[in-house]
């Protein structure tokens, strides 16, 4: 059996393709941002012809469907029902008699607001959405199963609740409750603060499951062509507290502080507790992972450190494979405060749940601000012209800058998913451009040998970089550097 998973690059789409591998089974990944994993193939839910190519060449027997736009905007209003509308006219062009089974990823969001004495939820509970995010769910799960009650379309839907484990994009996106609270808890063990401070509610309730048991749950659906349902919940079937959450991890991470509520209102009372009676009973499904084992793993991953603040310039393909990287590796440093980009169109919008703060320009502000440490240029380093720019922007800041490697660069030392490990701090051939040669240092050090060689540029960080590296080559006794400030020129150090 051929499974064909979309949105393989993400947090739930890499980790179903990863127990699909070790279960021994034929899974191929596709992805509009694949990365260098040469496993997973591109694919864009948005280009008909991108999807007719990818089931061609799969020629799947089954498909999970796990790609889309994981915020609360109009953005996944938008596209994440049009992109299942998409897949399911293109298997209709394929063939649908020669798929056996399509799982659409739904999402307790869908549910909303419910009946307060409503514990656990059942599939049948009305859906009565109340955000962006749930409402985009909703429209796509309706659509898939339209397509099953007009054209036979063998399609079931995963309504998933609260999801934990190593590389959760959705589920610990920066700014949400779960990174929040392992950034503080770092602060605490580093003496940075002495409590939280982004607890609303104590009593607030979610159905926490491992994503391990999320991958288990999809393949049962995916193998099983004939369902006795359409819709199933994949849950833990047991509600947390915020309290109970936060006291796990706080004993994960050997601290213990009192736990003081923001808000005297209770909140809206959504749908905190998976009713899982469909799926156990019918496949024997069960989550075997328990809370307080996944919590100490996501606290253990995280370490105890404080966290480094910082921009990725560019919101762009690169940007959002670094921001998915470091976000999926809990051990990193880097806490994402925003994106920067020159591109309009991104303004006060949000990249996979990260906002896009401003553009280029707007640097000083955002790090004076934001009190940013480091800046993670997800630039092409062949545009040597935009990171000039970015230097100029931050002279004085004190920021320390990093850069995401060259194509050829990742290719050559064989990245795979890891990126974030692989960020290296500037060199010329960023800041100028083009490629990099080798040079015969050993006739050229001849010839400068006990002369001065001057070096003009319009921003100081450039001009100390191409400093450092032309003296350390050429033994030159006295490199000057000239920066061009507008009218005026200036000679910097000597």
């Amino acid at each position: 059996m051929t499974y064909l998973v979309l949105g393989a690059a993400g947090f739930i789409g890499s980790n179903l393709c990863s127990t699909l591998r070790r279960n021994g089974e034929d899974v191929v990944g596709a992805d509009i941002a694949p990365g260098s994993d040469f496993r997973i193939r591109y694919v864009d839910l948005n280009d008909v012809d991108s999807i007719d190519d990818i089931l061609s060449l799969v020629r799947p027997d089954a498909i999970i469907q796990a790609a889309g736009v994981v915020e609360q905007s109009e953005y996944a209003l938008q596209w994440n029902p049009r992109f299942t509308k998409n897949l399911l006219d293109a298997v209709l062009r394929y063939g649908a008699e020669r798929i056996s089974q399509i799982v659409i990823l739904g999402s307790a969001a869908e549910y909303g607001v419910v009946d307060a004495t409503q514990r656990n939820v059942p599939e049948e509970t009305p859906l009565c959405a109340d955000g962006y995010y749930g409402r985009s769910k909703k429209e796509e799960t309706a659509c898939a199963l339209s397509y099953k009650d007009l054209y036979g379309l063998p399609v079931v839907i995963a309504r998933m609740f609260n999801i934990l484990g190593s590389g959760g994009v959705a589920a610990h996106r920066p700014g949400t409750f779960i990174p929040n609270t392992l950034k503080q808890i770092g602060e605490i063990k580093a003496g940075i603060r002495s409590g939280f401070d982004h607890i609303n509610r104590l009593d607030t309730a979610r159905d926490y499951i491992d994503i391990a048991d999320v991958a288990d749950a999809l393949i049962v659906l995916a193998h099983n062509s004939d369902h006795q349902w359409d819709t199933y919940n994949i849950g833990s079937g047991t509600a947390t507290t915020n309290k109970a959450l936060i006291e796990l991890m706080m004993e994960a991470s050997g601290i213990s502080v009192p736990l003081i509520e923001k808000s005297p209102t209770p909140e809206p009372h959504h749908a905190e507790c998976a009713d899982i009676t469909r799926l156990t009973t019918e496949f024997g499904w069960q989550p075997r992972r328990t809370l307080t084992e996944s919590i100490a793993t996501i606290c253990r991953r995280a370490g105890s450190g404080p966290t480094i603040p910082v921009l990725i310039i560019g919101a762009g393909v690169a940007g959002q494979l670094i921001a998915r990287d470091i976000i999926r590796h809990f051990e990193s440093s880097f806490d994402i405060i925003g994106f920067v980009d020159d591109d309009r169109t991104k303004q006060n919008a949000s990249v996979d749940g990260i906002p896009v703060l401003g553009a280029i320009d707007d640097l000083p502000a955002l790090i004076a601000r934001h009190s940013i440490a480091e800046l993670l240029v997800a630039i092409p380093s062949e545009h040597g012209g935009a990171i000039q720019r970015v230097l100029k922007q931050c002279e004085g800041s004190g920021v320390k800058f990093k850069i995401l490697p060259r194509q050829a660069e990742v290719v050559a030392q064989e990245y795979h998913n890891d990126y974030y490990r692989y960020i290296r701090e500037l060199r010329v051939e960023d800041i100028f451009g083009g490629s990099v040669t080798t040079a015969d240092t050993h006739t050229i050090r001849a010839y400068t040998k006990g002369k001065s060689i001057l070096v003009t540029s319009h921003t100081s960080k450039a001009l100390r970089v191409v400093r450092e590296h032309v003296a350390e080559a050429l033994h030159s006794l006295c490199v000057s550097v000239l920066q061009s400030d507008e009218d005026n020129n200036k000679q910097l150090e000597e």
